[in-house]
This record gives structure tokens, C-alpha cells and sequence, in this order.
């Protein structure tokens, strides 16, 4: 081989290395783009982590606002409970109060106790014995009033007295003692007047009869059925 064939082996291995390194070139240039948009990305991402970051220090802090708000409704709850008790016990204290005013008001038209009705009779047997003392001072008074015009009215009536007292008044002032007989004669007789009482006659001066028990006792018979027959 010449020195001319050698040269030329030369050059083509020149000119191969250099049409090589074009191609490598265009390679670099599409790896340096490639590069640039994962520092893009990267660079993203970054700002997407601190995003996320921020986002979930927002959620935290909203859980902590729900988890105040949730004790605020547990407080409020408590408190509504706490409110519904107290209303349950007024009413109950109302209706208590209203049965003790129901009550009450009955107690103004109940009947009185036993203790009640025994104070209430000594009181009333004190007060009817005062005013029986009062009226029956004043019913014997017109008992005394009406016997007294009776008496002055009817003179059969006095004559009973008159032979109940067993002494009468012959006009002249001297009292005489009137009979049984006689003054059964003159209520039967039913005069206004007795008749003039004649001297009764002395034990001694009487004539003695067999029948003396008889008699009386016909008298009293008689008088006793006068008295009825006149006084029905």
C-alpha cells in the first residue's frame, strides 16, 4: 500500500468522527431541555409540597376550631340540660303549690275537725248557759207577771189560792177560814164571786161523825175532778 492509500484511510476516519460528533450534539441538546423541564417540575413540586403544607396547617387549625365549637355544643347541651331540670322542678314546686292552694281553699268550706266542733260546743255551752241564766230570770219574771193577772183576772183562781193559803177576809178585816167544801161549791158553780165565807167551825165545836176518813177523801175526790173537769 502506498502512502497516498494511507492517507486516505486517514481522512475517512476523520471525516466518520466527525459526522459521529454532530450527532451527539443534537443528543445533548434535546438532554439539556429534558433537564430544564424536570427542574421545572421539580421546582413545582416544591411549590406544591409548601401548598400542601399551608393546606394542612389550615385543616389543622380548622379541626381545632370544629373541636371548640363541638365543646362549645357539649357546654350548651349541658347548660339546656341543666335549664330543663329546673323548669321540671318549678313545675313541679307549681303544682305542689297549686295543690296546697287547692287546699287551702277547701279547707274554708271543710268540715270542721273534732278538735274544731268540741271547742266550738264548750264555747256555745258556755254561751247558752249565760243566756239561760238571763232568760230564765226573765221567764220567771213573766211567770210571776202572768200568774200575779191571772189571779187578779180570774176569781175562781184566787179562791184556789185563797184555800191554798187557808185564809180569807169576811169584809169586816177579820180573816175567816173558808172549807173545802165550800170552795169546790164555788168553782163548780162557776161564779164570779165566792159567796161569803161563813166561820169555820172549831175542831171542838164540830159534831163528831163516824165517817170523817170517808168524807175527806170524797172531798179530794171531788175537788181533783173539779180541777180536771175545769182545767182540761
Amino acid at each position: 500500500m502506498t502512502d497516498l492509500d494511507r492517507l486516505e484511510q486517514r481522512l475517512s476516519a476523520v471525516e466518520r468522527v466527525v459526522v459521529d460528533g454532530d450527532a451527539a450534539l443534537d443528543e445533548l441538546a434535546e438532554v439539556a431541555a429534558l433537564a430544564e423541564t424536570v427542574a421545572d417540575l421539580e421546582t413545582r413540586v416544591d411549590e406544591h409540597e409548601r401548598r400542601l403544607a399551608d393546606l394542612e396547617a389550615a385543616v389543622r387549625s380548622l379541626e381545632g376550631y370544629v373541636g371548640n365549637v363541638e365543646s362549645i355544643n357539649d357546654d350548651v347541651e349541658r347548660q339546656a340540660a341543666s335549664a330543663v331540670a329546673t323548669v321540671d322542678r318549678l313545675e313541679r314546686r307549681v303544682d305542689r303549690l297549686e295543690v296546697e292552694l287547692d287546699d287551702v281553699r277547701g279547707g274554708v268550706l271543710r268540715e270542721p275537725t273534732e278538735r274544731e266542733t268540741e271547742g266550738t260546743r264548750s264555747g256555745s255551752d258556755s254561751d247558752d248557759g249565760a243566756g239561760e241564766g238571763g232568760a230564765g230570770s226573765a221567764f220567771e219574771f213573766d211567770d210571776e207577771s202572768i200568774d200575779g193577772t191571772d189571779a187578779a183576772d180570774d176569781p175562781s183562781e184566787s179562791a184556789s189560792l185563797e184555800f191554798a193559803t187557808g185564809a180569807g177576809d169576811d169584809g169586816t178585816g177579820a180573816e175567816t177560814a173558808q172549807t173545802p167544801e165550800e170552795t169546790v161549791a164555788d168553782i163548780v158553780a162557776g161564779s164570779d164571786e165566792p159567796r161569803p165565807r161563813e166561820d169555820a167551825p172549831s175542831r171542838g165545836d164540830r159534831p163528831a161523825q163516824p165517817d170523817d176518813e170517808t168524807d175527806g177523801d170524797d172531798a179530794e175526790s171531788g175537788l181533783f175532778g173539779s180541777l180536771r173537769a175545769r182545767f182540761p
